[in-house]
């Protein structure tokens, strides 16, 4: 319905209306799965290119000096 045409509607058809979705909504047959999952491989989060300590020493770093903060590449 366009919103001109329901403004020309009276306040009561739109209660109406509203009650009767909330008595006896459009029963609907549920979705189908249309997507099929995707192997991306391994998450960068798990890739373990550098010990642990090097990730604890950057964050200290940045710490003492923010304005000298290093991009990860």
């Amino acid at each position: 319905m366009l919103l001109g045409d329901f403004l020309d509607l009276p306040w009561y058809r739109t209660v109406f209306t509203n009650l009767g979705d909330v008595i006896s909504p459009e029963t609907q047959p549920p979705l189908q799965l249309e997507s099929r999952p995707v192997d991306v491989g391994e998450l960068i989060g798990d890739q373990m290119s550098h010990l642990w300590w090097y990730s604890l020493l950057r964050n200290l770093a940045d710490s003492i000096a923010p304005d000298k903060l290093r991009r990860w590449s």
